[in-house]
């Protein structure tokens, strides 16, 4: 069976048999140039270079299952498809009349594929027995080398696509770096869980207020925990939740703030290690230590050299506490310092991106930078990873990591195998 996407990639690739292509009006069809595929509105394909018998015609291809969607998708009524030389279809079903009153020169490509072709597409993408990725049979066959270079290009995606993010708070913070870096950091100690609560709290928050405040580090722990409604009034709490109420009443009077709405941190199935509390101590301690991080982060030559967070402490009260449930406390005290792993996606979410969109900012290369932190950092573990190690392939850093989860989620998920390179190969071998 034949898809929209299966004969767009058909006709780009040209992946059929070029010998007596002869249009439905009968006359001789040479395709010099298929044309540049266009994923704005319009035609498929712009600048076609394409000759009718002896005359040599440029133009746009326009690219249909049958003839007749032409008119079901109005395209008579739309003046961007004036210019379009060929109507390629798999099934002519009716003549198209263009706007001159003319047949539009149409070709029918049904003919001059063959069937095995579309049956190997159908065979190694489509087979209902694939419970992870749709190409899993046949991917221990895709060349490391172009793995390699697939994996590079997938993880710049991903980069543009993080970048879009921080130029979009860039513009919303008026061109601040610090604070963008601060609600990046903010939604990254929140983790998946409470990351976009952490998120809210922290565009809640003016950034000055931080930095003013950064100097004490009990005054920023009552504006981080203040904010995130974690501060609220418990039953035998123990006398430091008093002391930070009343740090925070002061700050929310001082600056003003308005406390997020319905804001709800989540303790549930979370270790100790990632309560909310904790991961915001953490962040007060890194902002107390230093509250000009950014360009701590810009300058820093190697993820190595900012290995300075994973030594920093949280408060006393949080040595031998998790929340100010007094059942929750630990006699024995605990540093709670970041560890290794969770400075990798530090790293990983915040670091390397903003470093990326800086660095593209100031007209820089950036791409190799970020390539080469990326290669230095160690890859996260997750069931996705795992599963494309069982298939043969492992992230062997973070750069490849990063690279195979975008895989997953941007092409396998949505069945883009086509627009994969490693679709794009196995069917063209």
């Amino acid at each position: 069976m034949m898809t929209e996407a299966l004969l767009q990639f058909v006709w780009q690739y040209q992946c059929f048999s070029d010998r007596a292509l002869r249009l439905a009006g009968g006359q001789a069809l040479r395709v010099l140039a298929p044309g540049t595929l266009n994923t704005l509105a319009g035609p498929d394909f712009a600048n076609a270079n394409l000759v009718f018998d002896d005359l040599q015609w440029r133009g746009s291809v326009e690219l249909h299952l049958k003839a007749s969607y032409w008119y079901r998708h109005q395209h008579q009524k739309d003046p961007n498809y004036d210019a379009v030389v060929l109507h390629v279809v798999w099934e002519n079903d009716m003549e198209v009349v263009a706007k001159n009153g003319n047949p539009l020169p149409t070709l029918c490509l049904k003919p001059f594929v063959s069937e095995d072709f579309i049956s190997r597409y159908h065979r190694i993408f489509e087979a209902k027995n694939r419970m992870f990725i749709p190409c899993e049979d046949a991917l221990a066959s895709f060349p490391n080398l172009k793995w390699q270079h697939w994996i590079t290009r997938l993880y710049i995606e991903r980069l543009d696509f993080k970048t879009a993010q921080i130029f979009s708070l860039l513009k919303q913070s008026k061109n601040d770096w610090e604070a963008v870096l601060f609600r990046l950091l903010a939604q990254n100690f929140g983790l998946n869980k409470n990351g976009d609560a952490f998120a809210t709290m922290a565009a809640s928050i003016p950034f000055r207020v931080v930095q003013k405040s950064s100097a004490n580090l009990l005054q920023l722990e009552a504006l981080l925990l203040g904010q995130s409604g974690l501060l609220s009034p418990k039953e035998n709490a123990p006398n430091y939740l008093e002391v930070l109420q009343n740090e925070y009443n002061f700050l929310k009077r001082k600056y003003q703030l308005k406390k997020p709405i319905e804001l709800q941190m989540h303790f549930i199935r979370l270790r100790p290690q990632n309560f909310p509390t904790i991961r915001l101590a953490q962040l007060a301690r890194l902002y107390h230590e230093k509250n000009k991080l950014f360009e701590a982060v810009v300058t820093a030559q190697q993820p190595a050299s900012l290995g300075w967070m994973k030594q920093l402490s949280v408060s006393p009260f949080w040595q031998s506490h998790y929340t100010f449930n007094p059942i929750l406390s630990k006699p024995k005290k605990q540093l709670k310092k970041i560890s290794t792993s969770f400075f990798d996606l530090i790293c990983i979410n915040t670091l390397v991106p903003l470093r990326f969109a800086y660095q593209q900012s100031q007209g820089k290369n950036a791409a190799s930078a970020a390539l080469h932190w990326m290669e230095q950092i160690a890859a996260e573990k997750n069931n996705v990873l795992t599963r494309f190690e069982q298939l043969g392939w492992q992230a062997k850093n973070a750069l490849f990591a990063q690279g195979m989860l975008h895989l997953k989620k941007s092409y396998c998920n949505k069945k883009a195998c086509l627009k994969c390179a490693i679709g794009h190969h196995l069917l063209m071998k």
